[in-house]
């Protein structure tokens, strides 16, 4: 089986770009536009990894973290915040625990993918 990720942007065009390159890899890819959406769909889907923008309207990428860490269900879920926030910023964001990494934008695609196997082995395999 794949791994199931969920892309957490509002902005359309960066979700896509991500789908598009992880499902091109064999990936299931789950999308939210905004914090409150991707706390649903991760307590429905509970996705392998989660790629989380920082900025965005409503429920931003921080506060969704925080919650994503304190509910039961989501807590071990890797989370890949994809920001251009300064790196006083990522140090903060760090504190939500190890099963959590920064990566600044404009992302590159290959070191998002190389990050996501990193933390979520392929189902079946050792």
């Amino acid at each position: 089986m794949s791994r199931t990720v969920l892309v957490v942007d509002d902005e359309e065009a960066i979700r896509v770009m991500y789908r598009d390159y992880m499902e091109a890899r064999g990936c299931r890819v789950l999308e939210a536009q905004n914090g409150a959406e991707a706390f649903n769909v991760a307590s429905k889907e509970r996705p392998d990894a989660i790629v989380m923008d920082l900025s965005m309207p409503g429920v931003a990428g921080d506060s969704a973290t925080s919650v994503l860490r304190d509910f039961v269900l989501t807590a071990r879920i890797p989370i890949i915040i994809c920001s251009g926030k300064d790196e006083r910023e990522a140090r903060r964001l760090l504190s939500f625990g190890p099963r959590l990494r920064f990566m600044s934008k404009p992302v590159d695609l290959d070191a998002l993918w190389a990050l996501v196997a990193e933390l979520t082995p392929e189902k079946g395999r050792p």
